[in-house]
């Protein structure tokens, strides 16, 4: 019995170190294995850490762009406003400075004739109000109202015997120095603009 006890006691005991070193072993294997994945772990925190890094520097990068593109815009829609008010400036003096030129070079010429005669009283104003003939005057109907005749192109301008320059407003009438006889359609009032 003794020997049955020594031989449990000796399982017994070898049992004990296999347990033993399985623990061990498995301990060992669990650090192992815990360095091991504890690495991954870090290396993957440590590659996580350098792409949140690096998309943190492209956004900042990106909103820099963003401004810049923003800022070039702005810059560029006011040069392009500045640019577009200019050429309408431009076409403004332009368009004048044509319309003056058309003005000054349209013909103007006008024949008229005193529609009822008469004896005129000194200092009245002769009315021409049957016209004739007229070319490029836009005020005919103040003419025959008023017998002025108001210029509104700038160029020399023949008046019965007279040539005067006459600019743009000038007026010329027939008006008597004293009290005279007007036969009706026998005097007449020739305006022309030569240039």
């Amino acid at each position: 019995m003794d020997s049955v006890q020594a031989a449990q006691k000796q399982e017994q005991l070898r049992l004990n170190e296999s347990y033993s070193e399985i623990v061990d072993c498995f301990r060992k294997q669990m650090e192992n294995e815990t360095e091991f994945y504890g690495e991954q772990i870090d290396n993957l925190l440590k590659s996580f850490s350098l792409k949140i890094h690096k998309l943190t520097e492209a956004e900042k990068t990106r909103e820099n762009d963003i401004e810049l593109m923003q800022l070039t815009f702005l810059q560029e829609q006011k040069r392009f406003n500045q640019s577009f008010h200019d050429m309408g400036e431009n076409i403004k003096v332009i368009s004048n400075r044509t319309i003056q030129e058309l003005f000054s070079g349209r013909k103007v010429a006008m024949t008229a004739c005193v529609s009822s005669g008469g004896v005129k009283g000194s200092g009245t104003v002769v009315k021409f109000g049957d016209v004739r003939t007229q070319v490029g005057i836009n005020n005919i109907a103040s003419f025959r109202t008023s017998g002025q005749f108001t210029n509104a192109a700038t160029g020399s301008t023949a008046t019965a015997v007279v040539a005067v320059e006459l600019q743009i407003g000038d007026t010329v009438r027939i008006q008597t120095d004293r009290s005279m006889s007007i036969t009706a359609k026998l005097s007449g009032f020739t305006i022309a603009k030569l240039n």
